[in-house]
């Protein structure tokens, strides 16, 4: 083989090696600053939806229970690796646990902080090993994955179904405030069904009293 080539192949293959190693490396990394940095974050990824967005009472409700589901759903997928516990929250210096199995989900364990595995925090999936917690990295990457999914689904019915109650030129009746929502009923459909609103002007809502009336005209709310 000419000694040139050769050479040219080696130094190749060299870099090739270099940049695989590189990738591993920064992959490995990334992997494991997320994880670490998941304990700067105390609260969980629910309760971030929540904060960022507005969401009605029922759809809070809905994002609760499709949590609760998922969790079950992979705990019992899982079950030949053992008790699944998912870190709901924390409070003070303890991580609150919830348990993955339907019959025990209303259980809740305490974690000090200190004990908790490295790399673990709030919406981190646990096991157990030989007495010991331990940080269940897959499983938290495919159920933190699959409740951002699931979450934005929601979101997009909820303001999907919030659209089609908003109707240009139709009447509707206040009935009270309660935190940042108001309750309304539409008259013209004349069902006297109460329904929540999250979108709206509150300045125009500030001194509203019950069974007021307002019309929804270009795209808001106002006074009749």
């Amino acid at each position: 083989m000419n000694l040139d080539l050769f050479n040219d192949l080696f130094q190749k293959a060299k870099e090739n090696n270099l940049i695989q190693n590189f990738i591993q490396e920064l992959g490995n990394y990334l992997e494991k600053n997320t994880l670490e940095n998941k304990q700067e974050n105390e609260k969980s990824l629910l309760e971030q939806i929540k904060e960022q967005n507005k969401i009605t009472a029922e759809y809070r409700d809905k994002m609760s229970q499709e949590r609760r589901n998922i969790l079950e759903n992979y705990a019992s997928q899982t079950k030949e690796q053992g008790t699944m516990y998912y870190i709901y929250d924390k409070s003070g210096n303890n991580y609150l646990l919830s348990i993955g199995e339907e019959a025990r989900s209303h259980e809740i364990i305490k974690i000090p902080e200190n004990n908790l595995p490295k790399g673990a925090g709030v919406d981190s999936i646990l096991r157990e090993e030989n007495g010991n917690y331990v940080l269940d990295k897959e499983a938290t990457k495919i159920i933190t994955e699959e409740m951002r999914q699931k979450f934005q689904e929601l979101l997009e019915e909820q303001n999907k179904k919030m659209q089609e109650r908003r109707i240009e030129g139709h009447l509707y009746e206040f009935v009270e405030k309660a935190g940042k929502s108001i309750f309304l009923i539409d008259k013209n459909e004349n069902t006297g069904k109460v329904f929540e609103e999250v979108e709206f002007k509150p300045e125009i809502f500030e001194n509203a009293k019950e069974g007021d009336t307002f019309q929804y005209l270009n795209g808001q709310y106002q006074k009749t």
